[in-house]
């Protein structure tokens, strides 16, 4: 369930996308929510942000603030059972995109998520430089030459692509603690040990590297 506690004129209205009856009443003001998407400026790379789009909410959240004032702010949550046990997603600011009779739409300006995702260390010449990272499908990337390991061989970094292809299919994602945490069930007994780190693509939500616990015959 989604609760979102949208704050207009400093005051905080509990809204979602159905009618629910927690410890407080959600209203049932939550026309379209636009989900959160990875933005990259440019195909090949680039800054990296994290974008919300926009939400669209109806008109009766706005009875005692018409018109709909330029700016509010949002607090997106997801439980699966009570208010206490809601995990915070997000907050935003939204500032006012278009309004008619039959709904208010709002821009989110997404919050800064500050992380370095490069690492750094020596190439061949002894420049401290980012090592490359890949993301997604790579058909071809420029290597950086490392020193050299003492053998005959030139060593590369190789964007911790792995030299052996392995995979499993995944079968289902489910929440767990109230959705801190995620099982993932494959469709046959995947191998994986308690701290190993995994990649899932081709996911709506779940895509990017994860430390794995819990690891038992298809499921971790």
């Amino acid at each position: 369930m989604i609760l979102i506690t949208v704050t207009i004129n400093a005051t905080a209205h509990r809204v979602s996308d159905e009618l629910l009856t927690l410890e407080h009443s959600w209203l049932p003001y939550v026309f379209d929510f636009s989900a959160p998407q990875y933005r990259i400026a440019k195909q090949y790379g680039g800054w990296v942000r994290l974008g919300f789009g926009d939400i669209a909410l109806s008109p009766d959240l706005f009875a005692s603030d018409w018109p709909p004032p330029k700016n509010a702010t949002a607090t997106v949550q997801y439980t699966a059972s009570t208010e206490a046990a809601a995990v915070t997603l997000f907050s935003c600011s939204m500032r006012l995109k278009t309004f008619g009779q039959t709904f208010v739409k709002y821009e989110m300006f997404e919050p800064v998520y500050p992380q370095n995702v490069l690492n750094e260390g020596p190439n061949y010449d002894g420049e401290t430089v980012p090592y490359p990272r890949a993301f997604g499908v790579v058909s071809h990337v420029a290597p950086i030459r490392l020193v050299d390991d003492g053998s005959d061989q030139p060593c590369y970094h190789m964007g911790e692509l792995s030299g052996v292809a392995t995979g499993v299919g995944i079968l289902a994602l489910t929440y767990e603690d109230a959705g801190a945490a995620t099982i993932v069930t494959t469709t046959s007994a995947h191998g994986y040990s308690n701290g190993n780190s995994v990649y899932i693509s081709g996911t709506v939500n779940f895509d990017g590297y994860h430390v794995i616990r819990a690891a038992s015959g298809s499921v971790f």
